[in-house]
């Protein structure tokens, strides 16, 4: 149709446009693109392709192979071992066949040395001893040996046992005869070898059980029945303890305390398990010992005393810790205390001991009567203060004894050792020693200490059983007791406690830091007026807020963990505790390495002396902690004025010194 044919030449014009632009585009592409590069990289990824096929190939023929060579493997791996556990059975019956050897070697070569013929005294003895201790160390061996074979259930071993058992009995035979010997000749030297022989055989059992069954009974059991024999029942037990003792000390039994014999590695407790055995089966087997003692505390009290005695001097006859440790724990002694039946015994000696303080005191009333007036203690007589003390150091007590405010020093030192030096230093004042806060069952010595001190003039005490076992041993030893002083420490806070201390005989006590000033005042106007002057006022202290079994000396500034690896540093430096706000809290340790911790900021009573004077107190205590010397005058002058009435202090004042 005609319509059509007009889009025609339009049509090829644009298929003209259209093939001109494709062949530009293509001619662009062709000058763009490096057909030959193109072309390299081609081949080269054809080449990959090749030898990744080949490695597959390769791959697959491996696979077959280990699959091929697993099953020997295995069988060759099973084949080795069973042959690993055939060499390791064969090494173990290797080894207990060397055991077995070793058992037979080491029996037959200990029936050689006991099959030969006892020497003559003279030059073969000594030869015949050392083939004997070489026996026993052989037969310590064999022990061993016998055990290890045990544990390895060996059969071999069992008909061996008769033959050991059999040269057993032989070689303790003979090691008994040769201590008899030794001991009969008082031949320390070979006794003391013999009876290492016996431990080296394993055998400290039987040569305690001969020694207390054919060497100690046979001696000392006569001597106890004597010392029962000479006088009457109730008083026979002393008299057995101190036969004991001199048992123990003497010839018969000094071959068995010397000193090759102290062994910390190998104790033997040959006194244990012999002589404090025996004397405590001997009263085991003597009831009627016992039962006269019923009803009479004095008596019963003389026989445990004595038994405690012989006690602690046995055990000073001991030269090691785990022999003393033993002794103490030992089965025999446990049972012989029981039958003091102690808790009744205690009950009926309450009002006796109470008689037994008041009378040792009373020989020293008159004295101290006599320097009350004087001093500031008489009843109220005096109105003049009496100024006292507390130093803990050396350089204190110098400049204490230096000021003529000061009327007493109360020395407390760490080491009791340096008090007799402390109380040189103090004369002329009067002198006080401090006992410790605490004693304890095993530093019961102290008591003894206190008792002996020469120069002092009084013993202040700090607790109620050491002034109650004081008077004790006053009694006992027949020694003259000091004055005693009641420090803080034993909790009076009221009047009806601080009469019956004062009336028991303490002559100056000191009331507890529980107490304010008005309750002071109180505790002094209740009591009758010949007391109230014996009462003492602590006017200025650090008091002590923590005490501790924990050294802290020993953990700070050491490397040890007690006295006996420390190096005692409490004795050289000075410790502080540091709070919170930065405050210093001075740390002092006693004699039994225990540790007190004292308050920075001291406790004064400076404001209430006047009150406290009115109120008839005329005793008054500093008492120092770590104060230099160079303030200990200037601070006792100004308590001393206080204490006069000049120059009273108002509201918070205390007198001058470090730490206030």
């Amino acid at each position: 149709p005609p319509r059509p044919r007009l889009f025609m030449p339009a049509l090829s014009s644009l298929k003209r446009d259209l093939t001109d632009t494709l062949q530009s585009l293509a001619s662009e592409i062709d000058r763009s693109v490096d057909v030959d590069q193109f072309r390299s990289v081609s081949a080269g990824i054809a080449r990959h392709e090749e030898s990744i096929e080949s490695l597959c190939d390769s791959l697959a023929v491996f696979e077959e192979t280990c699959s091929a060579l697993t099953t020997p493997l295995s069988s060759v791996a099973e084949r080795i071992g069973a042959k690993l556990d055939e060499r390791a059975k064969l090494n173990e019956q290797r080894e207990r066949l060397r055991l077995l050897q070793r058992l037979a070697q080491t029996l037959h070569h200990l029936e050689s040395l006991l099959d030969r013929p006892p020497a003559p005294e003279g030059a073969g003895a000594a030869e015949a001893l050392d083939d004997l201790l070489r026996a026993a160390r052989e037969m310590g061996r064999l022990r061993i040996l016998r055990e290890r074979g045990a544990e390895q259930k060996l059969r071999a071993v069992r008909p061996g046992l008769e033959r050991w058992e059999r040269v057993r009995k032989t070689l303790l035979r003979q090691l008994t005869d040769s201590l008899h010997a030794a001991l009969a000749a008082g031949d320390e030297a070979r006794a003391a070898r013999v009876v290492l022989g016996f431990a080296d055989a394993d055998a400290s059992a039987e040569a305690t059980h001969w020694l207390r069954s054919e060497w100690v009974a046979p001696r000392l059991v006569p001597q106890l029945k004597g010392a029962v024999a000479r006088g009457t029942e109730r008083d026979a037990l002393p008299r057995i303890c101190a036969e004991v003792l001199v048992f123990a000390r003497g010839g018969a039994f000094r071959p068995l305390r010397a000193a090759a014999l102290a062994d910390p590695q190998r104790p033997l407790h040959l006194l244990a398990d012999s002589v404090w055995a025996e004397a405590c089966a001997f009263l085991k087997g003597t009831p009627h010992l016992f039962g006269s003692l019923a009803g009479t505390p004095a008596a019963l009290h003389a026989a445990h005393t004595a038994t405690v005695a012989l006690q602690a001097k046995l055990e000073a006859l001991l030269q090691t810790p785990a022999e003393r440790h033993y002794f103490r724990c030992h089965p025999a002694g446990a049972d012989l205390m029981r039958r003091f039946n102690l808790p009744i015994y205690f009950q009926l000696r309450v009002q006796e001991i109470a008689k037994q303080l008041e009378a040792a005191l009373a020989r020293s009333d008159a004295a101290a009567d006599t320097a009350e007036d004087g001093d500031g203690d008489g009843g109220g007589r005096s109105t003049r203060p009496h100024l006292s003390v507390l130093c803990r150091t050396r350089e204190q007590v110098a400049a204490a004894a230096a000021c003529a405010a000061v009327d007493e020093i109360v020395i407390d030192f760490l080491e009791l050792d340096g008090i007799r030096e402390g109380l040189a230093a103090a004369r002329p004042k009067a002198t006080v020693v401090a006992a410790p806060r605490i004693i304890k069952p095993a530093e019961e010595a102290l008591w003894r200490v206190l008792l002996q001190l020469d120069g002092a003039d009084a013993i202040l005490v700090r607790g109620a059983g050491l002034l109650s076992r004081l008077a004790e041993l006053a009694e006992e030893e027949g020694a003259t007791l000091p004055r005693i002083h009641g420090d803080f420490s034993l909790n009076v806070a009221n009047a009806a406690a601080a009469q019956a201390y004062l009336e028991l005989g303490v002559a100056r006590l000191a009331p507890t830091f529980d107490l304010d000033a008005d309750q002071l005042c109180a505790l002094v106007s209740a009591l009758p007026p010949s007391l109230r002057s014996r009462i003492e006022v602590i006017i200025h202290a650090h008091v002590p807020i923590f005490h501790t079994e924990h050294c802290v000396f020993a953990r700070t500034l050491s490397t040890g963990n007690s006295y006996k690896d420390c190096g005692h540093p409490c004795t050289r430096h000075s410790l502080h505790l540091v709070d919170g706000r930065q405050q210093r809290h001075h740390v002092l340790a006693d004699s039994g390495c225990r540790n007190t911790v004292f308050n920075s900021q001291p406790q004064s009573a400076a404001p209430y002396l006047a009150q406290l004077r009115e109120a008839g107190v005329r005793n008054m205590r500093v008492e120092l902690t770590d104060q230099p010397a160079e303030v200990v005058g200037p601070l006792l002058e100004r308590y001393a004025a206080l204490a006069k009435g000049g120059g009273g202090a108002r509201g918070g004042d205390t007198p001058p010194g470090p730490r206030g």
